[in-house]
């Protein structure tokens, strides 16, 4: 029997944190039509079969490689028998039900490609998990390093204002930490992108949604605790020189030859910003593995 809505997690490593997030998840969600799938990108920590003894009517999948964010969660969907398919970080917590407000969103508005939430830390602050654009302007702003904390505090101001104030809004782009669409709007956007090593694939879903003449929006009446990052085990280098990689391919995939050389040239300033900064990362062993990201991350760029 088809379920209203598929659950996807995608796991490395972080059964402890998936353990909370599905008991968050039947602690709120009073319905019984939806599946919950857990994808196991091959961790080395086996605690996650556990998980079955816990919960057994969740669809726990043992992967054989790890095929990363954007394969693991294209694997989820593909398997799920679901309508409408919710992708959710397993460093994640409900609180209260924030996904049957936005499936219902989706089943009375057919021009919504894909809707989310506001996300938020475990102490309640804001992240910045959506935005209008990523153009020249936003990548300026995070590429002078400095400049990018003050525009931060005002990008998390304007959300709590939103929240307290606002109604569902339209955005370019959302976090790929929490997202919520028809599982056949996901397939005819060509699903996640697995060229991406980390992070950009969904931004370029969004971009995909939005070229096919769908809304993308977020509901500030809702939220969802992301404690963030937290199967990447403090990789610096991985998270570093994975992430300027991705936002490359993005750039050759979607700006134009001039927009991408400029942006190109930004993110080369940036990076060089960086290192010279690197002298306010305390932990040694940390500073090391942002250094040689930082580096290899440039020979990648400064390639003709």
């Amino acid at each position: 029997m088809r379920k209203r809505f598929a659950i996807i997690i995608v796991n490395y490593n972080v059964a402890d944190y998936i353990e909370n997030l599905i008991s968050s998840i039947y602690r709120n969600i009073k319905n019984d039509n939806f599946e919950i799938i857990i994808v196991d990108n091959n961790s080395s920590e086996r605690d996650i079969e556990q998980i079955k003894d816990l919960f057994p009517e969740v669809n726990l999948l043992l992967l054989k490689e790890n095929k990363g964010f954007s394969g693991g969660n294209n694997y989820g969907a593909e398997v799920s028998n679901s309508e409408y398919v919710v992708f959710i970080n397993p460093d994640t917590l409900l609180e209260n039900d924030c996904i049957s407000p936005l499936v219902i969103q989706l089943e009375e508005n057919r021009n919504i490609g894909i809707i989310t939430s506001i996300l938020k830390y475990g102490d309640k602050s804001y992240q910045s998990a959506y935005g209008k654009s990523r153009g020249i302007f936003i990548e300026l702003i995070d590429s002078f390093y400095i400049t990018k904390y003050p525009y931060l505090l005002f990008k998390k101001l304007s959300m709590y204002l939103r929240e307290k104030f606002s109604n569902p809004f339209e955005v370019k782009w959302v976090s790929g930490a929490f997202m919520v669409m028809r599982k056949e709007t996901f397939e005819n956007a060509g699903s996640f992108d697995i060229a991406y090593p980390l992070n950009y694939e969904d931004m370029d879903l969004c971009r995909n949604v939005l070229n096919s003449g769908l809304k993308i929006i977020v509901d500030p009446r809702q939220y969802l605790i992301h404690f963030e990052s937290k199967s990447q085990k403090k990789n610096f280098y991985n998270f570093v020189y994975k992430r300027y990689v991705s936002k490359l391919i993005y750039l050759k995939k979607h700006l134009s030859p001039v927009q991408g050389a400029i942006i190109k040239s930004i993110h080369t300033f940036g990076l060089y910003l960086r290192l010279m900064f690197l002298f306010t990362v305390k932990d040694s062993d940390e500073r090391a593995e942002r250094k040689r990201a930082f580096e290899d991350s440039l020979k990648l760029y400064l390639k003709k």
